[in-house]
């Protein structure tokens, strides 16, 4: 796979719940392959899951769905009870209430750095 400079991956609540082992095969490779390029990733509610499964959440403080907390503290990451977590490269969302909070951190990761002239 071939990422250019501006592509980010978004997992949203309940996306796998309706697909199968074949799509979750390829989001785990997906997201494997943008944490690589620390390529900006963002998941909302038991989406957080994939990233889990994907063995990339080691370290990062992360927010999901309180029903996957005790999964992703189990990957190694960081259990944070609030609506948003932004963590590098990473934003985590509980649910699709905090979706204007999710939508504002992720704009801001997309934003160009300014110039340092």
């Amino acid at each position: 796979m071939r990422l250019s400079s501006d592509q980010m991956i978004f997992w949203h609540h309940g996306f796998f719940k309706l697909n199968g082992t074949l799509v979750f095969t390829w989001a785990l490779m997906l997201v494997l392959e943008m944490n690589q390029h620390a390529k900006p990733v963002g998941a909302i509610g038991n989406a957080v899951a994939v990233l889990a499964s994907a063995g990339t959440l080691g370290g990062f403080r992360v927010t999901a769905d309180p029903f996957i907390k005790l999964e992703l503290i189990e990957s190694g990451a960081s259990y944070v009870d609030q609506g948003v977590v932004v963590d590098h490269n990473l934003v985590t969302a509980r649910g699709p209430a905090d979706l204007p909070h999710f939508i504002d951190a992720i704009t801001f990761l997309l934003e160009p750095a300014p110039s340092l002239r």
